[in-house]
């Protein structure tokens, strides 16, 4: 900061720095940085019974209010989504590292949060057989349970999660998926890293 102001009062002028892409890597917060194991219990029928996540939450080289109340409370308050689930176990710690500091970022804890449960309901429905659209179904809180309160004692005041996903299945034709597969891999293949590939970052 002193050598910003050594330099405009040397050139008279209003000055502005941007970091490049590198400098935020190295010196800014990040958004997160979360490794957690996680497991649903699930009944007969597909109904989630109980979630258990378990995190190592890394805050940084040290800790900022911000980061500790992100991945410490903020995203655990939606750990369960959309989804009526009335049991939890969450253990979460955070870990002081050799990292930059994490901060608020695009949805302050709550994108990992969101993240864990929709990868649960995938390997729940594969392991189960169902389709992955109809164990959600099973498990969305209903607008007649609204106002709902979750397990983490945060209330919802509104929402109508299965028309909103009707919607999306109708829009993104997901019965057909199936059928388009096969053609879409052979037009469009998805590129596959290469042992030793590094990110481009484009300075400018």
């Amino acid at each position: 900061m002193s050598c910003w102001r050594g330099v405009r009062r040397r050139l008279k002028r209003a000055i502005k720095w941007r970091a490049d892409r590198l400098e935020e890597f190295l010196a800014a917060t990040h958004g997160r940085d979360l490794s957690s194991k996680a497991e649903l219990a699930l009944d007969a029928e597909g109904r989630v019974l109980a979630l258990r996540v378990s995190s190592l939450a890394n805050l940084g080289a040290y800790a900022t209010p911000a980061g500790v109340v992100i991945q410490l409370m903020i995203g655990p308050w939606v750990s369960t989504s959309i989804y009526d689930i009335r049991t939890i176990d969450l253990r979460i710690q955070g870990v002081l590292t050799h990292t930059s500091p994490t901060a608020a970022y695009r949805g302050a804890g709550r994108p990992e949060a969101i993240y864990i449960i929709e990868r649960l309901m995938d390997a729940a429905a594969q392991k189960l057989g169902l389709d992955p659209a109809e164990l959600r179904r099973r498990n969305m809180i209903r607008p007649e349970q609204m106002p709902y309160k979750n397990a983490m004692d945060k209330t919802y005041d509104s929402g109508n999660f299965e028309s909103v996903m009707d919607q999306a299945l109708v829009l993104a034709d997901w019965r057909g998926f199936a059928a388009r597969a096969p053609t879409r891999r052979k037009t469009r293949p998805l590129a596959r890293p290469r042992p030793g590939d590094v990110p481009r970052m484009d300075r400018r």
